[in-house]
């Protein structure tokens, strides 16, 4: 479990919480060379779909993984108007996006934005609805 420390200002990661952190990371990598070896023999494209906040579809190394994308995120005051998917609300979906292709880099990424509304005190709040609106590509 990573520890935050808010002693005298923001928060900070502890030297036991960054140790596990780089742990983690290193063994996230060990799987992504495991992955690579068996990569070479897989016929098929590995397709993961990403079904969150948006990605930042410029951030370059997901941008070449990206194929397709969907946004069920209107704007706030627009009746039609969608935000699109490859500008992200908040972080997390890129972040998901980033992990994913360092595990596998040959992947494609299919991404779904999903509609979200501001609650109290300023959180963010994705849909139910808009996550059961998402299907594979090409199906209707």
């Amino acid at each position: 479990m990573l520890e935050l420390s808010a002693t005298n200002g923001p928060f900070f990661l502890t030297q036991k919480s960054w140790f596990c952190r780089q742990l983690w990371l290193q063994h996230m990598d060990s799987v992504a060379d495991y992955v690579a070896t068996i990569g070479q023999n897989v016929k098929e494209d590995i397709k993961v779909a990403v079904i969150d906040d948006g990605i930042d579809g410029f951030q370059e190394n997901i941008t070449d993984n990206i194929v397709s994308g969907i946004s069920f995120c209107r704007y706030s005051d627009s009746g039609n108007l969608m935000n699109a998917y490859y500008v992200p609300s908040g972080g997390h979906g890129t972040m998901m996006a980033s992990l994913i292709c360092r595990l596998c880099p040959q992947v494609k990424l299919f991404v779904a934005r999903l509609e979200e509304y501001k609650a109290p005190f300023n959180k963010r709040h994705i849909t139910a609805r808009s996550a059961a609106e998402v299907r594979e590509p090409g199906t209707n």
